[in-house]
């Protein structure tokens, strides 16, 4: 029941006519998609700027290169540098695959948009292992962000007990601390943006959300 190619270039129409120019290409998996670059396209062509959201398994090959020919952003999720804790919060054993495409797209240097990897702060999450993924994210010539864990009612992000936040979370406010701290010297976007998941983690009350 996905939307058809021709759905999204309506739908990139009409985000343009109101204004918007940034969006989200995620899933799902977009990279299932065999016309995503036809889609990324669509969006640019009407002056949107995409992100594909990625698990990187299938970020490969072809795919790296037509990417990063285009002035679209690219997020690979990678959550752990340690294959079991990976296993656990992607529910697939694809640590090898991911880490190795990361750092395959990485000898891709001529990307147009700004290509990082991501991490999902969850309660099995720890400061050495997040500092282990940031020094891979750099290793390959990624930026490197992260999120807090957040989950929703339904199917799609339903809350998982054993990666959920505890009454505890000070090893958590530990790993966005330290991010913070980084970002203040090198990207004060990312900083304010810091500030806002510390809140969120704290149980501070929260804006509207979309």
């Amino acid at each position: 029941d996905d939307m058809p190619l021709e759905g999204i270039r309506r739908k990139a129409e009409q985000l343009r006519n109101e204004g918007l120019g940034y969006v989200f290409l995620q899933g799902g998996e977009p990279t299932l998609r065999k016309d995503l670059i036809q889609i990324v396209d669509s969006f640019l062509e009407f002056g949107i700027k995409p992100t594909v959201i990625t698990n990187g398994i299938l970020l490969r090959g072809d795919l790296v290169h037509k990417l990063a020919e285009r002035p679209c952003n690219v997020a690979v999720s990678l959550d752990s540098m340690n294959p079991e804790i990976f296993k656990l919060i992607r529910g697939v054993d694809a640590f090898s695959t991911v880490t190795e495409n990361v750092r395959q797209a990485g000898k891709v240097t001529s990307r147009k948009g700004n290509w990082a990897v991501t991490s999902t702060i969850t309660a099995v999450s720890t400061l050495a292992d997040i500092k282990a993924v940031e020094s891979f994210a750099a290793e390959c010539g990624f930026m490197y962000a992260i999120r807090p864990y957040i989950h929703v009612s339904g199917t799609a992000g339903r809350a998982d007990d054993a990666l959920a936040y505890t009454e505890d979370v000070s090893p958590i406010l530990e790993i966005f601390s330290y991010m913070q701290e980084r970002a203040k010297k090198n990207n004060y976007l990312a900083y304010l943006v810091y500030v806002e998941h510390i809140k969120y983690v704290k149980r501070l009350p929260q804006p509207m959300c979309d």
